[in-house]
């Protein structure tokens, strides 16, 4: 009997040890599964999984054809495609605005509907002849995402790709977020620039989905087939007799000029060389050297951006800068950049072809003094830090480099008069993150704590730096730039990059107010070349000419070199 009870006993010990176990493991699987859905944002993304990737239909702009809807099922159109501004109302563009649709993505039934195909509205379609727009006037279009059923979508959080382009004009057509499934559309081109443009849409990516860590696989348009959600020709004619004329005037880019949070700019050509070829290094001298740019698009030597007449301008047109105005606007002065590879690039760009140097490459972390080759009593200091990781040797940490102590001290070194040989710190600090945040963070609410946590840093560090703020550097934000080519569709895609840009510009002035802060907007400049790798190489829109690069008889590198003179700009404002 004894002997019964006692193995009664350690069969139920068995057994409940066997229960225990099996809770445990149950226990630890669940929370395994949750760490994969937070850290891949199924969690974020609405479960979209039953999303599917079949191609857009391409938009016949004669006969305003509409996606049709599966079987059975009806389309819901507009009630009208006239646009009418008074109706529209306005989503922010800001940190919070961002943050709140993130959290909201796949919260209801109206945010878990997956955006399928789109159509765009507001062109006019003549039964005959060419699609014809007015210069000097702002054309609104409408585009309108559609789920699989045919209904028309009721949240935000679609990416749409617009690009205009014409022989001497291309630019970005900005995209407003109108939050309920309709995206707003500007087209606007100079009187100086009439004629022919293709106007091309691509939806890349719904319902918010750039923002996963792995966004390939939710990619909407197929970088194979290429087929995108609106390509037609636009004519753009000039009115046969304005009473006055109303072409834009800018005026010669200013301090005040860099207190823009977001660019909406163009670039412009009214030189070029039509039979242009790089020659044996690389180099596109398509231009004299001082060939002269035309008002009111920029002022200086065009032709030494070695571009073929294009130039980039905003609300303000940019100085190109001659070598002795370069020197004029530095000596003397540090000049100090903390982010990723593409300040390398511009540096590097700066010293070349502005400064009048010849090196093969910088470091990614480095501190040196340049004198002047034409004038040996002229010197600049360029001092660059790596932010991808806070080992140089290594990448794919961006903001969160800053929570190692020892590489914040590094930093921190830098604006101490102590610390320095000759009690000096920098004149101007150019501050960027983005290509690494984009493969590290797998949370966007956790980089907007980054965000916030950088600014606090850097704003810290600036405002130790002298207890007189006319005395601190100038502070600089470079927005990253748009991810190119087949990086599109990566973990550093467009969507990604341009909210992240957002959230970093919005800590940033929140910090240091605008009167402190000035911002250069590379992703605005770098997008209308972003959809191939013949102007950079996904990543970098700088690397050095080379006649044996990606792209035969060699790359562009133009985009950066411009963006050097901004810069330059931005130091040294008129």
């Amino acid at each position: 009997m004894k002997h019964h009870e006692h193995t009664l006993r350690l069969s139920r010990t068995a057994c409940q040890l066997w229960m225990l176990m099996t809770t445990i493991a149950i226990f630890s699987a669940t929370l395994y599964l949750m760490n994969m859905l937070r850290d891949s944002e199924i969690a974020n993304g609405c479960f979209l999984s039953q999303l599917q990737s079949s191609p857009l239909k391409k938009i016949s702009p004669k006969n305003d054809v509409v996606p049709q809807p599966a079987k059975n099922e009806t389309l819901e159109k507009p009630k009208t495609v006239e646009i009418r501004k008074q109706n529209i109302k306005f989503m922010p563009h800001d940190k919070a605005s961002i943050l709140r649709q993130y959290l909201e993505n796949g919260s209801t039934l109206c945010h878990h509907v997956p955006t399928a195909r789109a159509h765009v509205f507001g062109l006019p379609h003549p039964a005959k002849g060419d699609i014809t727009l007015t210069t000097d006037e702002d054309h609104d279009l409408l585009i309108v995402s559609y789920a699989e059923n045919g209904q028309r979508r009721c949240s935000g959080g679609d990416f749409y790709e617009t690009d205009l382009t014409g022989t001497q004009w291309k630019a970005r057509p900005p995209v407003q977020d109108l939050g309920d499934g309709t995206y707003l559309v500007k087209l606007r081109v100079d009187s100086r620039f009439p004629g022919s443009y293709q106007l091309k849409v691509i939806l890349l990516f719904a319902n918010l989905h750039g923002l996963d860590r792995s966004p390939d696989k939710w990619a909407m348009y197929n970088m194979t087939l290429e087929e995108p959600t609106l390509l037609v020709t636009v004519k753009f004619l000039n009115e046969p007799s304005p009473v006055m004329s109303t072409a834009a005037e800018f005026p010669p880019c200013s301090k005040k000029d860099f207190d823009h949070t977001s660019w909406q700019g163009r670039w412009t050509r009214t030189k070029m060389n039509e039979t242009c070829n790089p020659d044996n290094h690389g180099r596109f001298k398509c231009l004299p050297a001082n060939e002269s740019c035309d008002s009111p698009w920029c002022t200086g030597p065009v032709g030494s951006l070695e571009s073929d007449g294009w130039a980039y301008s905003t609300h303000c047109a940019f100085r190109i800068f001659t070598r002795d105005e370069a020197w004029s606007c530095l000596k003397d002065k540090w000049l100090f950049f903390w982010g990723d590879s593409n300040h390398q690039d511009t540096a590097r760009n700066l010293l070349n072809f502005i400064l009048g140097f010849d090196l093969a490459s910088l470091p990614r972390t480095s501190d040196q003094n340049y004198t002047n080759p034409e004038n040996p009593s002229e010197t600049v200091r360029i001092s660059l830090v790596f932010n991808g990781h806070y080992d140089d040797r290594y990448n794919y940490k961006g903001l969160l480099s800053l929570q190692n102590a020892t590489y914040r001290e590094r930093l921190r070194s830098n604006f101490d008069h102590h610390t320095d040989s000759e009690g000096k710190i920098p004149d101007a600090m150019i501050l960027n993150s983005g290509l690494h945040d984009g493969i590290f963070w797998s949370n966007f609410t956790h980089f907007v704590e980054a965000a916030e946590n950088a600014s606090s840093f850097w704003h810290s560090t600036w405002a130790a730096a002298d207890k007189d703020v006319h005395k601190r550097p100038k502070v600089v934000y470079r927005t990253t730039v748009a991810p190119a080519g087949a990086h599109r569709i990566t973990a550093i895609n467009p969507q990604k990059v341009e909210l992240m840009n957002t959230v970093l510009v919005d800590s940033f002035v929140s910090k240091f107010g605008l009167e402190n802060l000035q911002i250069v907007d590379d992703f605005d400049m770098t997008f209308p070349w972003h959809y191939d790798k013949s102007y950079s190489d996904g990543e970098h829109y700088g690397r050095a000419p080379n006649a044996h690069s990606w792209i035969k008889g060699g790359h562009h590198y133009f985009v950066d070199l411009m963006l050097a003179h901004v810069h330059l700009n931005a130091i040294c404002p008129l």
